[in-house]
C-alpha cells in the first residue's frame, strides 16, 4: 500500500473526513513526527493493527519486561539489572530516547526539587560503584563455570 493509499484510506474511515494526510504518513515514516492518539486510531482502523503493534512492532511488547522481572534480572539496584536497562535505552530510537528521558526527568523533577543539583556527578558515582558490582558478579560467575 502506498503512502497515497494509506492516506485515502485514513480519509474515508474518519468521521471527519480528515484522514492522515501523505505527507504526514511520510513524517512518520522518517520519525520526524508521532501520530496523535486520533491519528493512531485511524491508521490501526485503516492497517487493521493493534495500536500497540502500530507503535512497538510488536502486540505484547511489554511481556519481554515482564519476563526479566520474573527472572529477577531488571531490578534497577541489581548490576544485570542495570547494565540490560542501559542497553535498552542505548539502542532505542533516538526520538523515543528522547521522549522517554523528557518524561523521566520531568517526573523526577515534579518530587525532587533538588534534583539537578549536582546530579551528573552523582549520576556517574553510581555508574561507578555497578559497573564494579556487575565486574564482581560476572568474575565470581566466570569462576564457578570453570569448576
Amino acid at each position: 500500500m502506498t503512502q497515497g493509499e494509506l492516506a485515502e484510506l485514513t480519509r474515508s474511515l474518519d468521521p471527519d473526513e480528515k484522514g492522515v494526510s501523505r505527507a504526514v504518513i511520510s513524517l512518520y515514516e522518517a520519525g520526524t513526527n508521532r501520530p496523535s492518539p486520533r491519528e493512531i486510531r485511524l491508521l490501526c482502523e485503516a492497517l487493521r493493527l493493534t495500536p500497540s503493534f502500530l507503535i512497538y512492532g510488536d502486540d505484547h511488547p511489554f511481556d519481554a519486561l515482564r519476563d526479566e522481572e520474573r527472572l529477577g534480572t531488571r531490578r534497577r539496584s541489581d548490576p544485570e539489572g542495570f547494565a540490560w536497562m542501559a542497553h535498552v535505552f542505548a539502542t532505542l530510537h533516538h526520538n523515543h530516547f528522547d521522549a522517554i528521558m523528557k518524561l523521566a526527568l520531568d517526573l523526577h523533577r515534579g518530587w525532587n526539587k533538588e534534583f539537578d543539583v549536582a546530579t551528573q556527578g552523582r549520576a556517574n558515582a553510581a555508574l561507578l560503584e555497578m559497573a564494579d558490582r556487575l565486574r564482581e558478579r560476572l568474575e565470581q560467575r566466570e569462576k564457578l563455570n570453570r569448576k
